[in-house]
């Protein structure tokens, strides 16, 4: 008697049995889950952390606009916090540029000084104008257009995914243009300045240092 051939996955051929017939080999090639990544807890905590420290960044910066508009927060009290907590930051700064082995030119002290003040002067110097940017506009188209830009801002934030929406200039130019909106609704000069200083600290110097302390603790892990 011949040997029954062995069956095989086509259907130009007669085999000898239905067509709707399969063996026990049908499913030996069959992969499942093949681009699947699989992702621990504390990698998932830490990656949401992000997100959440961001969400955080913006109500406090929407907050401090609040407090100064109802003249609860003196805008004077919250540039000297705001000097205070810089400084503590840049010291983490520098202290994370030792661990984090770099190539190529490094930003001296003097460097990020000359730049602090270019910074600081002209947007003192640029508040007058923007107290009263915005007069002709109603103050619901303000805080509409604040809304989509703070939401701007979120959506195009750089989380550490590499994604075709990441886009972290659009996120910090959408932060800035937020507090520009808000400083025209405010009372004085150094209301005005108050809110884009802030907006510049918490929209685009902490992530920097954020991301800075994560490299950071990476290149120590290693």
């Amino acid at each position: 008697m011949a040997a029954r051939k062995k069956w095989r996955k086509i259907l130009y051929e007669d085999q000898g049995v239905p067509d709707n017939y399969v063996d026990s080999s049908f499913l030996d090639e069959m992969k499942k889950n093949l681009y699947t990544r699989t992702y621990s807890y504390w990698s998932v905590v830490r990656n949401s952390g992000e997100v959440t420290q961001q969400i955080s960044s913006l109500c406090l910066f929407v907050v401090a606009y609040i407090y100064m508009y109802n003249q609860k927060l003196s805008p004077q009290l919250l540039v000297v916090a705001m000097a205070a907590v810089t400084m503590v930051g840049y010291l983490i700064k520098l202290y994370t540029d030792h661990v984090i082995e770099r190539e190529g030119p490094h930003r001296t002290v003097l460097d990020d000084l000359k730049t602090a003040v270019i910074f600081t002067g002209f947007s003192f110097g640029l508040s007058p104008v923007l107290v009263s940017l915005t007069e002709t506009i109603s103050t619901d188209t303000i805080y509409a257009m604040t809304t989509v830009m703070l939401l701007a801002n979120l959506i195009f934030h750089d989380y550490g995914a590499s994604a075709a929406m990441v886009s972290e200039a659009l996120s910090l130019n959408a932060g800035i243009f937020a507090s520009v909106c808000l400083a025209s609704r405010l009372h004085t000069t150094w209301h005005a300045f108050a809110t884009v200083t802030l907006s510049l600290l918490v929209f685009g110097l902490w992530p920097m240092l954020r991301k800075q302390m994560k490299l950071s603790q990476e290149a120590k892990l290693e």
